[in-house]
């Protein structure tokens, strides 16, 4: 767990009281349940005409890579810590994490590493082509090979990492693949990730070489 702490001059640290109160074990729970139905920000159908258009666009060469997205609107009673620690529970990940901004609160659950600067090599983790996870070491054998040998899988999977390579190289020199194609197991599937990384350029700014992985809004 890595706790970081923005303080401005003369003022004091309080990261004690945080770890004391993470090592806490004694502490309420709330209840959590969600009221009334799920909304969409856009229906069915108008998803699908934007999956066309998507499609329309690749297509013609205008992009490599369209990511389509709704949003799914859920109203709830109760402490959504708690769905939190649930996820935790459930989904265990690499990178889990909650943040509470008063007004709102992001948290999540994560297998993959975005982009990760550490002694001047910036590494970057291309996670694609996923499958479910059965638990049992035999089927999951079967369907690890499946989704190694599945074209649409392995398109993606090869894309990314191009887009890694390049990313990095915006800012890096000695860029290489360490690892590819390489089947991981997690709680509820199987993913296919890479590792990407490469040496910082000497004057290269650690924080634009972060940004410069990140694609650009249309």
């Amino acid at each position: 767990m890595l706790l970081l702490e923005m303080l401005q001059d003369g003022e004091d640290s309080h990261l004690d009281y945080v770890e004391k109160a993470i090592h806490n074990r004694n502490y309420t729970t709330y209840d959590f349940r969600a009221v009334g139905e799920t909304t969409s920000t856009l229906t069915d159908e108008e998803h699908k005409a934007n999956i066309r258009k998507g499609i329309a666009h690749c297509m013609r060469g205008d992009v490599f890579q369209i990511v389509l997205s709704r949003r799914f609107i859920q109203r709830y009673e109760g402490d959504d810590f708690k769905l939190y620690r649930a996820l935790r529970s459930i989904n265990p990940s690499p990178y889990l994490f909650y943040f509470d901004f008063g007004g709102f609160r992001i948290f999540g659950s994560s297998p993959e590493t975005h982009c990760k600067i550490e002694n001047g090599r910036a590494t970057i983790d291309p996670i694609a082509g996923t499958t479910r996870r059965n638990g049992d070491k035999k089927i999951d054998a079967e369907l690890t090979a499946n989704l190694l040998a599945d074209p649409k899988e392995n398109a993606e999977h090869v894309m990314l990492v191009d887009l890694a390579r390049n990313d990095l190289s915006c800012n890096c020199h000695d860029v290489q693949v360490e690892f590819y194609k390489e089947a991981q197991y997690y709680s509820h599937v199987i993913h296919l990730v890479s590792r990407v990384s490469g040496e910082l350029n000497p004057k290269a700014n650690p924080i634009k070489a972060f940004i410069d992985t990140f694609r650009p809004e249309p």
